[in-house]
């Protein structure tokens, strides 16, 4: 058996069910044994924060490289982490019509803008992310620059940040609901 004191004490260690069953066959009352089942240990806590702000910056980069694909839905991933009522508060380079009310109307808006635009292609910079676990929503900033912009030379190129915000679903699915893009002035020749 395990050190109990390191049990008792939170030393990082977590209980399988095995060592949960050790830990009720201590000598201590109902009032101890809730105590444990309940406390959470500040570094296990922080990690699993981390390795969640880790994943859906990874799945951010993943949706907004969807801007790329001329079929945006032959990726199997796209449909999955997109919501059905998702929203998009940015237009796709500032085209009139782009902002998109559901999934399937922001799916239809990204063929049609690639159809139009065949040089339009999205580099990401950094992403960071702000994950709130026990609400079960997220908001992940991503930097991108943007070629291929209907009306300008190919060289040129535009800075945006848009905030993926992001809900956890009943079943434990993280997906994105809403869009908000935030525009930088165009560049030439960088």
């Amino acid at each position: 058996m395990e050190d109990s004191s390191k049990i008792l004490l939170g030393d990082g260690a977590t209980l399988s069910p095995e060592d949960a069953a050790e830990v009720e066959d201590l000598d201590c009352g109902p009032q101890e044994s809730q105590k444990l089942s309940t406390t959470k240990d500040p570094a296990i806590e922080k990690a699993k924060d981390e390795a969640l702000a880790k994943e859906l910056q990874d799945l951010s980069r993943m949706m907004m490289l969807l801007l790329n694909e001329e079929d945006p839905l032959s990726k199997p991933y796209a449909r999955k982490y997109l919501a059905e009522t998702y929203k998009s508060n940015a237009s796709i380079a500032d085209e009139p019509g782009t902002q998109a009310g559901s999934s399937s109307s922001h799916f239809a808006n990204v063929a049609a803008f690639r159809k139009r635009n065949p040089k339009y292609r999205i580099e990401i910079y950094n992403t960071t992310a702000h994950v709130n676990r026990d609400t079960g929503r997220a908001m992940v900033w991503v930097t991108l620059q943007a070629w291929g912009l209907p009306g300008l030379p190919d060289d040129a190129s535009r800075e945006s940040v848009c905030a993926i915000h992001w809900k956890k679903l009943a079943g434990g699915l993280w997906v994105l609901f809403r869009t908000t893009g935030l525009r930088g002035p165009g560049s030439v020749g960088i």
